[in-house]
Order: structure tokens, then C-alpha cells, then sequence
């Protein structure tokens, strides 16, 4: 265990201690698109804001390829990936936020908008 936590102390920082631009997942979420049939999986965002699925075979069969649905925007310091569900999966919203605070909001997962950012200091 302890050499596992210090490979992946290595693989975060680089030689100067700077951190890695190493892509790495950041961020999961579900999906449900449809009613019938609906289309469920899992959607994958990485720290490069690059989007990808695993969709199921049907609502019973989960799936096996992983599949690339696009680029958010061009940062490479994403954090997190939330989906919030409205109306027995009726309508649902996926955000994502940049550790700098740059928040993006998409229906589809494809198409994003930057919505606004985080006052940080």
C-alpha cells in the first residue's frame, strides 16, 4: 500500500514539484437519455476537460467501449463532473468547474457554455 501512494505521489508531481500536466480523470457522472428506449451509461471527464462515455448495451446490460464525445474548452486544470436530474429523468444538467473556477454547463454533453466563474482569490 505504501508504494502504491508513493508511485502515485511521483506520477502528481514532477522533478521541479511543480504539479504534472499529465491528463488524468477527474471527474464521473450517469446519464439517462430518452424515454423509449432510454439510453443510460457513465460519462468521464478528465483534468484536460475532455469528455468520455461508456454507454450501456440496454437499461439491464452494462457497457463494455468507452467512447470519446469531445473537448469542454481548452484548460487543463478541471476538477469535478455533476449531473443534477429533474423530473423523474426528464430533464438533466452536467456541470463541470476548472480549479481556477471557470463553470461550464451542457444538456448533451457535447455542447458547453461557460456560465460564470468563481470569485476566487
Amino acid at each position: 500500500h505504501r508504494a502504491e501512494l508513493r508511485q502515485f505521489h511521483e506520477n502528481l508531481v514532477s522533478h521541479n514539484g511543480q504539479l504534472s500536466q499529465q491528463e488524468s480523470v477527474v471527474g464521473s457522472a450517469s446519464y439517462s437519455f430518452g424515454m423509449a428506449p432510454t439510453i443510460t451509461g457513465f460519462c468521464y471527464l478528465t483534468s484536460h476537460g475532455r469528455v468520455f462515455k461508456l454507454e450501456n448495451k440496454n437499461t439491464l446490460t452494462l457497457g463494455e467501449k468507452v467512447g470519446f464525445v469531445g473537448t469542454i474548452a481548452d484548460h487543463t486544470d478541471f476538477i469535478g463532473l455533476i449531473r443534477i436530474v429533474y423530473g423523474e429523468d426528464i430533464k438533466q444538467y452536467f456541470s463541470a468547474v476548472t480549479r481556477s473556477g471557470m463553470i461550464y454547463t451542457s444538456e448533451d454533453l457535447k455542447n458547453w457554455t461557460q456560465n460564470s466563474s468563481l470569485p476566487l482569490d
